[in-house]
């Protein structure tokens, strides 16, 4: 990718990122299917993805970024989303860590992640893993990491790792930046590998003895374990208390963006059922004229209206605590960051289950291959898979975490007198 922000369109308007996101459904819908074959969207698509900024949305302006807030992005987010969600999923699984890098990482090393103004990188932590050896002024790492979505056409890496000190010392977690061009993308992604989301660019990725600075790691705190009275290096660096980086409030927020852009596509095609297709049974009439479909259309489009305001609350909540940290030194901590968590697990739900409501609704004929919402069925039905939306594993960590009784979701409990 190249610098593609100009001084004009620095003063793009958040409606006008959407629109240009609204406008590139047409050919999103028409490119689905090649899409799922290639296991990402095409290089055509990823040009207009550039020359729309929308690579740029959450860069620090410093550096050639918009800048932009969470809802603006997510808002466009839903509507790419609406398009393809497997396409939407592999821009925002992308995309949207230049929040963390832009919170994370110091001065010298984000002028080097956002040299040209634009960033796209996938971060996971998901094993075998990735171990890294010291040495003078870094790290050589060594190691495979799976699912990293957004990786077809990123700019760099970010990933999880474990550092080696040796016997008897254990390992310490850290998250590290690589560039693109020095790790080995796996060919395991798209066609018939998986029920869904195959458009998502989910490939792994191998990293072989690559030397990695110092300034390119950083501690592996960006979900749990951070001090909610400190700053983060780009809250300082930027004059922006977005870039807190609350990770937790900000990650599930992602895929379920996705979410809603696809009950909102499927929403689309259930409106033109409704008007053009006929029920079997009682009376062969148009669906539109039937009680039954109407109140499946009814139930659904509140369903879509529903998830998709509660996504776009979780980020003016987000903006409005980072917003009162800045002002007043309230802590921006982890009970508020856990709610926001909470709140985009049941969007995330919310809209998946439309989309299942529809696809039952419309009868045998949506599961047909060349079916939009068969599409749109399979790939919520891999978000329902997805770890982060189980959220019956998350509840009851959420109720102790608001108690006071445990300082995140995966450390361990506290005793009642440790308590709030």
């Amino acid at each position: 990718m190249s610098d593609v922000i100009s001084d004009s369109e620095a003063t793009l308007t958040a409606d006008e990122l959407v629109e240009r996101a609204v406008a590139l459904r047409p050919l999103l819908r028409e490119q689905q299917e090649d899409a799922e074959k290639r296991g990402s969207y095409s290089p055509q698509m990823h040009d207009m993805f550039a020359e729309a900024g929308f690579y740029s949305i959450l860069v620090p302006r410093r550096y050639g970024g918009l800048e932009l807030d969470l809802t603006t992005y997510y808002r466009v987010m839903v509507e790419v989303s609406r398009g393809d969600p497997g396409t939407g999923w592999c821009l925002t699984l992308g995309s949207s860590h230049a929040l963390v890098a832009g919170s994370f990482f110091a001065e010298e090393a984000q002028a080097e992640l956002f040299s040209d103004g634009t960033f796209c990188a996938p971060h996971t932590g998901v094993g075998p893993g990735i171990v890294l050896r010291e040495v003078e002024g870094g790290y050589q790492a060594s190691g495979r990491l799976e699912y990293g979505s957004g990786i077809p056409y990123s700019n760099w890496v970010l990933g999880m790792a474990m550092i080696d000190r040796g016997p008897g010392t254990p390992p310490e977690m850290v998250n590290i930046a690589v560039p693109k061009d020095r790790v080995t993308v796996l060919d395991n992604w798209g066609g018939d590998r998986t029920l869904g989301m195959r458009a998502s660019g989910s490939n792994s990725f191998v990293v072989e003895d690559v030397f990695v600075p110092a300034r390119h790691v950083v501690a592996g705190t960006w979900h749990e374990g951070w001090d909610p009275q400190v700053a983060t290096p780009g809250a300082i660096l930027h004059d922006n208390p977005m870039y807190l980086g609350r990770a937790h409030a900000t990650y599930h927020t992602s895929i379920a963006s996705v979410q809603v852009g696809a009950a909102k596509a499927a929403l689309d095609e259930f409106d033109e059922q409704m008007l053009a297709r006929r029920t079997v049974v009682p009376s062969a009439a148009f669906r539109f004229e039937d009680p039954h479909s109407q109140r499946i259309h009814g139930q659904a489009a509140a369903m879509v209206d529903s998830a998709e305001s509660i996504l776009l609350t979780v980020t003016d909540r987000y903006r409005e605590h980072a917003e009162r940290w800045a002002r007043t030194g309230e802590p921006f901590d982890m009970p508020k960051v856990i709610a926001l968590y909470g709140m985009a697990q049941q969007a995330g739900a919310l809209a998946a289950e439309a989309v299942e409501l529809m696809y039952r609704g419309a009868g045998t004929s949506a599961s047909v291959p060349a079916s939009r919402l068969a599409r749109y069925f399979r790939d919520t039905a891999m978000y329902r898979g997805h770890q982060s939306s189980q959220r019956e594993t998350y509840w009851a960590r959420m109720s102790l975490v608001r108690l006071g009784l445990a300082d995140g979701l995966f450390s361990g409990p506290k005793k009642k007198e440790d308590a709030r």
